[in-house]
């Protein structure tokens, strides 16, 4: 709520008066010009602004009504699952299935229900590779499944993804989709930053836009249709 940031050597805030809910079931896509603040909004949503940033937060930000930054270990994996812009840098452990299984040990689940999930959630995302693979051998594209599937495995209730597609072709963007698609329609809450509208479109109930750190539009998916109100204004943002 009213939710702002600023960068230490900013001399205006990246973010400003950002109202923005995501509920249970939805998958709102945020959209805007690069360098809008779409990645910031995600790592203030992630918490990860608040508890490394040395800028100055403004606002409330709540992630099933707690605040991200407080979060435990154990208790973020079960509730925030986050994907950022650089795959790669999330990286934690050696190999693939180490990777996956990572979150899942943070939340305390059982080694048996750990070496059955694995499997699945590599099919899940695409990533036909052995779990012993190593990590840093991996290519763009394998490296941005495996950090949505890592960002899966325990079962988050909230999903922030930054340009998931970004590495990825056609096919697999489309299956990711679907899969991101399918969770919500269990109940997870899904915000995605994206700017292939386009493809995003099908799976999302909403599009937000954002211009110059601030939300400039809140619509239902239909109004970006062909002749729809969302148009002109993205047209003018670029």
């Amino acid at each position: 709520t009213d939710a702002g940031y600023t960068y230490p050597s900013g001399t205006q805030a990246a973010l400003r008066g950002v109202d923005l809910q995501v509920a249970p079931g939805e998958v709102v896509l945020l959209t805007g010009p690069t360098g809008c603040g779409k990645s910031t909004l995600l790592r203030l949503a992630a918490g990860l602004l608040q508890r490394h940033g040395q800028g100055r937060v403004a606002g409330e930000v709540r992630i099933c009504g707690e605040a991200p930054a407080t979060l435990t270990p154990a208790g973020r994996v079960g509730v925030l699952g986050f994907v950022s812009q650089e795959p790669g840098d999330q990286l934690v452990s050696a190999t693939v299935g180490d990777e996956v299984s990572f979150a899942m040990a943070s939340a305390g689940w059982d080694p048996a229900r750990m070496d059955a999930t694995v499997p699945r959630l590599l099919q899940a995302v695409g990533l036909d590779v052995a779990e012993a693979r190593d990590t840093t051998a991996l290519s763009g594209g394998q490296t941005q499944r495996l950090v949505v599937a890592a960002a899966l495995a325990a079962e988050a209730k909230v999903l922030l993804l930054d340009e998931p597609l970004a590495q990825l072709d056609p096919a697999g963007a489309q299956a990711l989709l679907h899969r991101v698609r399918e969770l919500a329609d269990g109940g997870v809450a899904v915000l995605i930053v994206e700017h292939r509208i386009e493809a995003c479109l099908p799976f999302a109930q909403r599009v937000v836009v954002m211009a110059e750190g601030a939300i400039v539009r809140d619509d239902p998916a239909a109004a970006w249709a062909a002749d729809g109100p969302a148009i002109e204004r993205a047209e003018q943002l670029g």
